[in-house]
């Protein structure tokens, strides 16, 4: 999920063990239970990839822990990479009881709902965090992605707009404005977006699969298949493309 990268948790440690287990260690007389015990372990547990061990040592430090919120997304996050998303919502929904004001774990939650297609819900969280944080790319961008889903595009593409205001190298907003010109057949300004988020996060498939619809759109389909190569060159599973470039192969 790109959006993801709007939504991860960066975890830089100095620290590389072998079994996550024996992160504790790293503090001699430490008890196994203790809040800093719990959480290094979490912490080399997700530096391992064993995220559905570091999701119960988050756990465990939440029911210890005087400020237990500290876990907060990261359970969540980390349910959702074992791919266990009920215990992740249910960590989420936990994380807002805890401190209603955690953006990240707003957004995180809002997000999960959304690949859900839980739009509804989504929505409703996206428009609590707007109240709160009006400014936050994260929220803003959610909701657009919402509205573009409900067919309100010149809302989503306003909000896109908004946050490239402020950062014009919005992975998402760009994305999202390119789309929402596209659905308004606006072309040359739908390009203008999604060249530049190709240009800027060329790992990003989704730039080169919508580049690849508005040049058949434009009657390229040399280019159109171009750009459906790269986007599956960049994901194998793109949806949809691997039908419309095969589509294409087989015109004269």
């Amino acid at each position: 999920m790109r959006t993801l990268l709007t939504l991860a948790v960066l975890m830089l440690y100095g620290a590389s063990f072998r079994q996550p287990r024996e992160a504790f260690s790293i503090s001699a007389g430490l008890p196994l239970q203790s809040d800093l015990a719990l959480r290094l372990q979490a912490e080399q547990a997700h530096q391992v990839g064993h995220f559905r061990e570091e999701a119960e040592f988050w756990k465990q430090f939440q029911d210890r822990a005087p400020l237990p919120e500290e876990a907060c997304p990261a359970i969540g996050l980390a349910y959702e990479r074992a791919r266990e998303p009920r215990r992740a919502l249910a960590a989420y929904e936990r994380c807002l009881s805890l401190n209603p004001d955690d953006v990240d774990s707003l957004v995180a939650y809002a997000h999960l709902l959304e690949m859900q297609s839980d739009l509804p819900r989504a929505s409703e969280l996206y428009g609590q965090g707007l109240k709160k944080f009006p400014d936050n790319p994260d929220v803003l961008i959610g909701l657009a992605r919402i509205q573009l889903r409900q067919d309100h595009v010149a809302d989503a593409s306003k909000a896109a707009k908004q946050v490239l205001l402020r950062s014009p190298q919005n992975s998402d907003a760009l994305l999202v404005a390119g789309i929402a010109a596209w659905r308004q057949s606006q072309l040359e300004e739908a390009k203008q977006y999604l060249q530049r988020g190709a240009a800027l996060h060329n790992k990003d498939s989704e730039f080169h699969s919508f580049l690849g619809r508005i040049a058949e759109a434009e009657q390229h389909p040399k280019e159109a298949l171009e750009e459906y190569t790269e986007a599956l060159s960049i994901n194998p599973n793109a949806e949809g493309i691997a039908e419309l470039r095969k589509r294409l192969l087989k015109v004269p």
